[in-house]
């Protein structure tokens, strides 16, 4: 009687460590991942090899424990992790494998990427390594995107595109460096990893010729437009020669970033097609279905013609433009409305598309 007795209490306690043991070692970790993160110091390296070796220890809470740990430092572990991805353990292998992939979907773009590169290296796990290397290109795109907004610059996305250039569907991307860009000629090697840019626009950019290099090597740019900068006409033309597939109605060349905010039809008349919102025109009462005939009274033939006398303005300016509106019976009327002109830049916030997962099994 006294050994069923023992016997039921081992098996009560055996149960009872069965079912807490998960959550202790989760509130473990998870305190762990807490202290590291408020140090914001990396860990001893003793630790993460400690760790290492025990993804492959014959007890499955430590492997777990190990795997969760090595999964919370990041970046101080990566160089070991990528190592054990390539162990002769299957166990081992397939735990950091798990790891780099958990990283490669994090929003941290740096460890997404270098993640990615590791998984997209690993000769032993073709699968992973396929998959990786075609989200590779996307996280490289992502986090430039990111650095070139960081350094003062922007981009907006351009999804009607998307399909019509090499037919695969992608979002494109106007690459806007203004007046406010920190990251002199230098930081325009970002551009290379964004295969996906239509168009770039140098708007007043503190910028010398030799930034009108970055333009080479981009596979899909379509337009480029240099407003109110000081590259010299000899670079520009050089560079120009170098882009015979630009026709010369997107290489755009304007001596002033003045922006009035219009759009316009061609055709015999400066008719204002659609007017941008928030932008000077707006500001000033232009509406759609307008005809812009005077600027400063000179007279305005055409749409082409409007942007080259607002390219003889500087933004800040106030000019007076001349609009023919019809009312409401029918008849038109002249109207003379003032516009302090605004710059070009950015018509919108464009938001970074999700992070494409590699949608690989954890095994």
């Amino acid at each position: 009687m006294l050994l069923k007795v023992t016997i039921l209490r081992f098996l009560l306690v055996a149960a009872m460590v069965g079912f807490f043991l998960p959550s202790i070692l989760a509130e473990t970790t998870s305190s762990r991942r807490q202290e590291v993160a408020e140090a914001g110091t990396s860990l001893d390296p003793e630790s993460i090899s400690r760790w290492i070796d025990q993804l492959d220890s014959e007890q499955f809470e430590e492997r777990e424990r190990a795997q969760s740990e090595l999964t919370g430092v990041g970046f101080p572990a990566l160089s070991e992790v990528a190592g054990a991805a390539r162990s002769a353990s299957l166990e081992t292998s397939t735990r950091a494998i798990n790891i780099l992939l958990t990283w490669s979907e994090r929003e941290d773009r740096q460890l997404a990427v270098t993640a990615l590169e590791q998984l997209a290296a690993m000769k032993n796990r073709p699968i992973e390594s396929a998959r990786a290397t075609e989200v590779l290109a996307e996280v490289r795109e992502l986090a430039a995107l990111e650095e070139i907004v960081s350094l003062g610059g922007s981009y907006q996305v351009n999804s009607q595109l998307s399909g019509l250039i090499n037919l695969v569907p992608a979002d494109h991307y106007q690459i806007i460096i203004g007046s406010e860009w920190r990251g002199g000629v230098e930081s325009l090697k970002l551009l290379q990893d964004i295969p996906h840019a239509w168009a770039i626009s140098f708007y007043s950019s503190p910028l010398t010729d030799e930034a009108l290099d970055c333009l080479q090597n981009l596979p899909q740019l379509m337009r480029v437009e240099l407003y109110g900068t000081s590259f010299s006409k000899p670079a520009i033309e050089e560079i120009r020669q170098k882009l015979p597939n630009i026709n010369e109605k997107n290489f755009d060349v304007r001596q002033s970033a003045a922006f009035l905010g219009i759009r316009g039809s061609e055709g015999e008349t400066a008719h204002v097609v659609d007017v941008v919102p928030d932008s000077a025109a707006a500001k000033a009462g232009i509406h759609t279905g307008d005809i812009i005939s005077h600027l400063e009274g000179k007279e305005v033939a055409d749409f082409a013609a409007l942007t080259s006398l607002i390219a003889q303005y500087q933004p800040g300016e106030t000019v007076q433009l001349t609009i023919v509106r019809q009312g409401e019976n029918q008849e038109l009327q002249t109207l003379e409305l003032p516009v302090k002109l605004a710059q070009w830049g950015p018509t919108s916030r464009a938001e970074l598309p999700e992070l494409r997962k590699l949608n690989l099994e954890r095994r």
